[in-house]
């Protein structure tokens, strides 16, 4: 599993693998998410409740797997590419060790930062027809929205005081994902434990800039969406009803 995890980091910049593998499971968090939904909203259809419920256990286990896959791969990659950058900061001299990988072998400044090496591997390109040249789409905004949108559905479903709605919790395969998914996030949002400290005022001197790549996304995904939510919720007399 280390000799695994440790070549996919090494070739995630240049091949997009494991942009896609996240694209591939911020789908499946979406898709088990609408289950969810479903399952609270319809339970009382006749044979509806057993079917959803077996849907929804066989989907969350599936889910949880590649929750886990993504995890140890993102773990090592955010340790190779915080690495690489400090070997890079500490000298000019190109690396010739074995195992060297795409982070090393960056001569720009944008090499030794962190962040722009983390966007590289979080990044999927893909060649469209007709010669039009690749289209990227941010797998790390597509990871962090999904889990955020599971984690608020479950607990919406999970708080309402209607006497038909189930449960959601108490179904031990979608409690797995639910630890999967905080695992994770903690894996994402742990990038400055193998980085130098850098404080806000060396951050604004720097030519580079250091910070937290995920939870840089974190913020400005939350930002947008505290503004769709103000535009959506904005009455007439120019009032906004805050959650």
């Amino acid at each position: 599993v280390g000799t695994a995890c440790a070549q996919c980091a090494k070739y995630s910049a240049t091949s997009s693998n494991l942009a896609a593998l996240t694209l591939h499971i911020s789908r499946m968090l979406r898709d088990l998410q609408s289950d969810l939904e479903n399952y609270s909203n319809n339970n009382n259809e006749e044979g509806g409740d057993g079917k959803h419920r077996i849907t929804i256990i066989g989907k969350a286990r599936a889910t949880c797997g590649a929750l886990n896959l993504l995890r140890l791969l993102s773990h090592e990659t955010i340790v190779q590419a915080c690495d690489s950058a400090k070997a890079q900061e500490q000298t000019n001299t190109p690396t010739t060790q074995d195992g060297a990988n795409y982070y090393s072998e960056q001569p720009t400044a944008a090499g030794n930062d962190t962040n722009y090496l983390l966007k590289e591997s979080f990044t999927y390109r893909s060649r469209q027809s007709s010669g039009s040249g690749d289209q990227e789409n941010d797998a790390a905004v597509q990871i962090i929205s999904s889990m955020m949108l599971f984690l608020s559905t479950v607990g919406k479903t999970t708080t309402t005081t209607a006497t038909n709605t189930p449960e959601i919790i108490s179904i031990p395969e979608i409690y797995d994902v639910i630890v999967q998914i905080l695992s994770l996030l903690l894996v994402l949002l742990s990038t400055q434990l193998y980085q130098p400290m850098v404080s806000s005022a060396e951050a604004a001197e720097s030519e580079i800039p250091h910070g937290n790549f995920f939870l840089d996304k974190f913020m400005e995904y939350s930002s947008w969406q505290r503004q769709n939510y103000r535009t959506r919720q904005h009455h007439g007399n120019g009032a906004i009803n805050e959650p």
